[in-house]
């Protein structure tokens, strides 16, 4: 090049558009660096997340039959609202210590980064 070096890109983009030389040749260097590069790794494939539904929805079924059967068409609404009141009313009274909320974000953060898409793990873990 007969110019001197740029002091910033616009001016480099401006001898670079404006350059009269022609393209260098390429004689295959392009397709050999391409080819000594390593292959793409593998995706996973929309299956898994279809398996992941399926043995969720078993689980979810198998739940539901076992607490069918041991006495959830007789459950009375008002003992387990009661039950919840106390056990939220003691989860309340515990979560005001900081260990306990420093716990809660980690197992916060431990589920969502577990249940994170596959592509969004992919940025998190660059």
């Amino acid at each position: 090049m007969n110019h001197s070096f740029p002091g910033n890109d616009a001016e480099l983009e401006k001898i670079l558009a404006h350059s009269d030389s022609a393209a260098l040749p390429d004689d295959g260097f392009s397709l050999r660096v391409m080819a000594h590069l390593p292959a793409p790794l593998p995706r996973r494939s929309t299956s898994y997340n279809k398996q992941r539904a399926i043995l969720c929805t078993l689980g979810a079924l198998a739940g539901l039959g076992v607490s069918w059967k041991y006495g959830l068409a007789s459950l009375d609404l008002s003992v387990v609202s009661a039950q919840l009141n106390q056990a939220g009313s003691k989860i309340l009274s515990v979560s005001s210590d900081p260990s306990w909320i420093a716990a809660g974000v980690i197992i916060l953060c431990s589920i969502l980064y577990a249940f994170l898409s596959d592509s969004s793990r992919g940025i998190l873990d660059r």
